[in-house]
């Protein structure tokens, strides 16, 4: 038998708060990364990142972290959860970091793509940023019951001119 519905619900984007941050774990997935969001939410707290969430009946579904940089700030950590992917979160989290870059005076936003990720690369070429190059990144983080692990990834560099609207 298959009984199908639409189910109808607002999703808020907003900053983080403490409480997100074991949710953003995601029932396990992100928990080797726990430090990292906590960190990531530490330095929000200090004004050096912004932190938003996408809020779904009280639970981050999304995120974006931005580092704000001396001439841009720098998206990464554009996350939603899975089911939830291709429905206009990770459009509107973008959307909302821009506005929150124009509103601390910086008019230009930079994202990094791994080369392995064409999805990611259509949508972000599709709300107007452009490849200027590629790069490694490098970045670490800590497991719970771990030992440091270091990351590097070979990334695309994308770059938009921010319009204030």
């Amino acid at each position: 038998m298959l009984d199908q519905f639409p189910i109808h619900s607002d999703v808020t984007i907003r900053h983080a708060i403490q409480t997100d941050l074991r949710k953003l774990e995601w029932f396990g997935l992100l928990t080797p990364f726990r430090d990292h969001i906590e960190r990531a939410y530490h330095r929000a707290q200090q004004g050096e990142m912004i932190f938003l969430v996408a809020d779904l009946n009280s639970f981050p579904v999304g995120q974006v972290w931005v580092e704000i940089q001396a001439d841009c700030g720098l998206m990464m950590a554009l996350r939603v959860l899975e089911p939830l992917q291709n429905m206009g979160i990770g459009t509107r989290l973008i959307h909302t970091a821009e506005r929150a870059l124009i509103e601390r005076g910086l008019h230009t936003a930079e994202i990094h793509v791994t080369l392995n990720n064409p999805g990611a690369m259509r949508l972000y070429e599709r709300l107007g940023y452009s490849v200027t190059g590629d790069k490694i990144s490098r970045w670490s983080y800590t497991p719970p019951d771990g030992e440091p692990q270091q990351v590097e990834d070979h990334v695309w560099v994308l770059r938009k001119t921010l319009e204030v609207r």
